[in-house]
């Protein structure tokens, strides 16, 4: 089978790039640098897609950004799919009770695309603004993944050593974690951060089996200060993402919520957090004729 063509490849980068800067516009040698392309190819692919109003372009500075097509098939694709109206009400209202920023996202492939936030933001570990992608990847989208086939998990392995056993079962562990109360509870670390640069390294140099090593090594001490499995309500944590999935009417994971900027919280906190947003998540998939797959996962508390 033949792999994409090279010009739909080069035209979905720039969308994409401009899609996750979408407060800024770019001339043609800024876009070239950014994406990689040279300027005679990408001259033509900005011409096509300013032509069928995909891109806007500014005359006098000579930039580029997202053009009003854009704005139509992104209404499109909301009419088509109800759980994202559904969601913004109440990620709104999340957002305001608990003093959080609160996103929206979906898996595609290999990564996470947040098409949804509300609420200030109070945390950069990942920036998280509409249209930015986050890698599906060790150990972010447990959500994504916890209630997916074996096949999904093991592709969702594929930045770790294969043949570091104990990463594997650590991390399935976790999974089976995250199935039990509903959603996934995270905790800012260092080690954390270390996996972050990682997986930049290796997104740019993917043979590296030596990255893929100390990613590997990095996930296996993180079961302490990564992934909150016990929280004890009196305790003090530093900082907590919460994520919690909305399902579709086949049982799998359509939509997923995360709540950031909880910083030093106490355990009663995060877990009253957790709560919510897991009822919030359940409320979404009624609404939109999703089914909760086997266990029930209930509310978190």
């Amino acid at each position: 089978m033949s792999g994409p063509a090279p010009a739909a490849e080069r035209a979905f980068a720039v969308v994409t790039y401009l899609t996750a800067n979408a407060r800024r516009s770019f001339t043609l040698s800024e876009l070239s640098v950014a994406l990689g392309i040279n300027k005679a190819s990408l001259s033509a692919i900005l011409a096509t897609l300013t032509d069928g109003g995909y891109l806007a372009r500014n005359s006098q500075h000579r930039t580029y950004s997202l053009g009003p097509a854009m704005i139509a098939a992104g209404l499109a694709a909301a009419a088509h799919n109800p759980v994202f109206e559904v969601a913004r009400v109440e990620m709104e209202r999340l957002a305001a009770a608990t003093a959080c920023q609160c996103v929206g996202s979906v898996a595609i492939g290999q990564e996470m695309l947040i098409l949804a936030n509300a609420g200030e933001p109070t945390l950069r570990l990942q920036q998280m603004a509409p249209g930015q992608r986050v890698p599906l990847t060790p150990p972010y989208g447990e959500v994504f993944v916890a209630w997916g086939s074996d096949d999904e998990v093991d592709e969702w392995f594929g930045h770790l050593d294969k043949t570091d056993a104990s990463a594997h079962d650590h991390l399935r562990a976790v999974l089976e974690r995250v199935r039990q109360r509903g959603c996934a509870i995270n905790l800012l670390s260092d080690h954390l951060f270390a996996v972050s640069r990682l997986l930049v390294e290796l997104d740019a140099a993917p043979h590296r089996s030596d990255l893929r090593s100390k990613v590997s090594s990095i996930i296996r001490g993180l079961e302490d200060d990564y992934e909150l499995l016990d929280a004890q309500p009196q305790d003090n944590y530093r900082g907590a993402l919460i994520a919690a999935p909305v399902f579709g009417p086949d049982g799998s994971v359509i939509y997923a919520l995360t709540l950031s900027g909880l910083l030093n919280a106490t355990g009663r906190q995060i877990l009253d957090a957790a709560d919510m947003l897991a009822s919030t998540t359940l409320y979404i998939t009624q609404q939109v004729g999703g089914r909760v797959p086997l266990p029930e996962t209930g509310v978190v508390g």
